[in-house]
């Protein structure tokens, strides 16, 4: 069984306070930007089957694995022990890689600093590939088919789950697992309905 002391996956997220151009960035694009990111965590963690726990967007303090401080604009965490009941070892590995990845994309197309906005991320990228044995080669394409493959997820509606979920977690800032799923699911059965008509 993977990582039976880790029965849950968070990712903090962090944004820079200000623009490229040096600019300060505004509460609200702050908040508009975090709530895209773990929009994107939710809906590709859903679409995996994997049980959200908890989700929401809000500034706190967090301590990194380094010790160092750092401040959250939210998280997106997933009780993954289920999983790994019925579920082999690569399997579950795959989906936490998956879940990693999914705002990377996103954040890239924005013009952000994937590797200061998507670090947690990245690192959970490598952390969930190294029990696969792969070689660093290997691990880099691994990280290109995990963004590709979990931005593909991700719309795989044309977007639109991911984009209700980031305007009701802008507008609440905490959304049950329930209204996520809601949402997802929702948004899956008229994506379905349309195209199957």
């Amino acid at each position: 069984m993977a990582d039976t002391k880790m029965s849950w996956a968070i990712r903090p997220l962090a944004f820079s306070q200000t623009t490229a151009t040096g600019k300060p960035q505004s509460a609200s694009s702050i908040r508009s930007m975090a709530a895209d990111h773990e929009a994107a965590h939710a809906v590709v963690g859903i679409r995996l089957e994997m049980k959200l726990v908890k989700i929401h967007i809000a500034q706190r303090r967090v301590t990194l694995p380094t010790g160092e401080q750092a401040c959250s604009q939210g998280f997106t965490e997933y009780d993954v022990m289920d999983l790994e009941v019925v579920e082999g070892l690569t399997e579950v590995l795959l989906r936490r890689i998956l879940f990693a990845a999914a705002p990377i994309i996103v954040e890239k197309q924005r013009g952000a600093d994937v590797c200061e906005v998507c670090q947690d991320d990245i690192d959970g990228v490598e952390r969930w590939s190294a029990p696969l044995g792969l070689t660093p080669s290997q691990t880099v394409d691994v990280f290109a088919w995990a963004a590709n493959s979990a931005y593909g997820i991700l719309l795989s509606d044309g977007g639109h789950a991911w984009r209700s979920v980031a305007a009701e977690l802008l507008k609440h800032r905490f959304l049950s697992p329930a209204k996520v799923v809601s949402l997802v699911r929702d948004s899956d059965q008229r994506w379905n309905r349309r195209i199957t008509s």
